[in-house]
């Protein structure tokens, strides 16, 4: 799924569902919006939560290095949405060019009833189109069911869905092959795929 930054913000706005549309103007009455990229930690607290509230695979927990290392590549943000100087919501965005991408966020578990969230992406878009960017990939949900939860709330925002591919050149063939029996051999009942298997 894809937003088109190269609307204007009433156009974009167009696309939203009514109720997105009200809950990100009462947000916009209360939160404070800002870069964040110093509050790293801040935001590995939340996402434990976030992950934690969800029953998450372990597959997306990360060690705090991973999160460091986003942190300091070049293009990647993390914005926040605060609440009486509070974190409400954080994402990572990567931005390169014409493409900016939604990466990764977490909410605080304590002010769920902000909508931190749907203030969150609004402000990214924003921010993107300022910084050039012309679209927003906010990709897809955690599985590929249709009523995916977190696919449902990206939909709120855009109708606008891409087929994605991924392709690439097999330079170590014998590696994949080890890689994909491995993974097989170990994960024979997860029924969600993480790994995939590569295919020359």
């Amino acid at each position: 799924m894809i937003v088109d930054l190269t609307l204007t913000q009433a156009e974009r706005w167009s696309k939203y569902s009514k109720t997105t549309r009200n809950i990100i103007r009462k947000a916009q009455k209360v939160l404070e919006y800002d870069c964040a990229d110093d509050a790293v930690g801040s935001f590995i607290n939340m996402y434990q939560q976030t992950m934690d509230r969800n029953q998450a695979a372990k597959f997306y927990y990360f060690d705090s290095d991973y999160f460091n290392q986003l942190s300091a590549i070049s293009g990647v943000e993390l914005l926040t949405v605060k609440l009486a100087g509070e974190h409400v919501s954080m994402g990572f965005f990567m931005q390169r060019g014409e493409l900016s991408h939604y990466h990764l966020s977490a909410n605080n578990c304590d002010l769920l009833r902000e909508n931190g969230n749907y203030a969150l992406l609004d402000f990214a878009f924003d921010r993107a189109k300022k910084n050039g960017c012309k679209w927003m990939i906010l990709g897809g949900g955690r599985t590929s069911a249709h009523d995916d939860s977190l696919f449902k709330f990206k939909a709120k925002f855009s109708d606008n869905i891409k087929p994605f591919y991924i392709a690439g050149l097999d330079f170590m063939p014998e590696k994949r092959t080890w890689l994909n029996q491995q993974w097989s051999s170990q994960h024979k009942d997860d029924q969600r795929k993480m790994f995939q298997l590569y295919r020359a």
